[in-house]
């Protein structure tokens, strides 16, 4: 059970390292410009992909210093994400004109909430094991 927990973290962490920096691209190449908290998202992905990577496959980077404070903030912003994502649900569904607009909308809202909780989770838990963890003298 744990070695395939561990290939799941290991491939989500894969997922992680090529859906950051193409929702970046994405996001810059939009037509209908960029929007704030878009740009929030994208400078909170990178450090959580990185936290995830590190915890997947048991590695150190960043200061450790940085990850208690980060993983308060990425809570804060996976909270925010929730609350944005069912406004954005409930006002779709109330005005949505065709099934496939709600169909769509109950396939990616959900979708981006587990990647976003699980991104969380990971950090949280490479933070709770660095700071388990002696720290090692120079």
């Amino acid at each position: 059970m744990q070695k395939t927990l561990s290939a799941l973290w290991k491939l989500f962490a894969a997922f992680l390292c090529v859906a950051t920096p193409t929702g970046i691209v994405l996001m810059l190449s939009a037509e209908d410009g960029v929007d704030f908290l878009d740009v929030i998202g994208a400078i909170l992905s990178v450090p959580g992909a990185i936290g995830v990577v590190c915890y997947a496959f048991d590695k150190t980077m960043l200061p450790a210093g940085f990850w208690p404070p980060f993983t308060k903030i990425l809570g804060l912003w996976t909270a925010l994400c929730v609350v944005i994502a069912v406004w954005e649900a409930i006002a779709i569904a109330l005005n949505a004109g065709h099934w496939s607009e709600l169909i769509a909308l109950l396939f990616f809202v959900p979708l981006t909430l587990a990647i976003t909780y699980f991104v969380w989770i990971g950090v949280r838990r490479y933070t709770e094991r660095l700071t388990a963890r002696p720290a090692t003298p120079a």
